[in-house]
């Protein structure tokens, strides 16, 4: 039978680092969705946003990989390519659906469904690929 230690399973050194990567990318997805809805370069604004948003998704990512001590944090720079197109895909369909007009609590709940559910496909794909070989060994 496996048995986990959460003494041993962290560094816990990365945990206040990967807190202010994930609130610094909760306070640039509110700031790009609402810009984007005020300004004319709605696009331009739209495209560098969600590139910011997915540095911040991904920092948070390696700080994760880091503070387990994961050997997909040195697996060279077409991983980092990778799960930084995952990030960006991820970043750029969350600050899309943000764009949509609500006129109803039903497409509120499926707006945020769909979210949510983005970015639980992005993080379970991006974190079983990376943890692939700590897994299997």
């Amino acid at each position: 039978m496996y048995s986990i230690s959460v003494h041993s399973l962290f560094d816990y050194r990365y945990i206040l680092p990967t807190l202010f990567f994930a609130a610094l990318g909760c306070i640039i997805a509110v700031e790009v969705s609402t810009r984007v809805k005020k300004q004319k370069d709605a696009e331009r604004v739209l495209y560098w946003g969600s590139l910011t948003l997915a540095g911040s998704f991904l920092a948070c990512y390696y700080l994760v990989l880091f503070s387990m001590n994961a050997s997909a944090a040195s697996k060279g720079p077409l991983n980092f390519i990778f799960i930084f197109l995952f990030c960006l895909s991820g970043s750029f369909g969350v600050l899309k659906l943000s764009q949509i007009s609500i006129h109803s609590h039903k497409q509120y709940i499926v707006g945020s469904l769909l979210v949510g559910t983005f970015l639980m496909i992005i993080n379970i794909l991006s974190y079983s690929i990376s943890f692939k070989d700590d897994l299997e060994g």
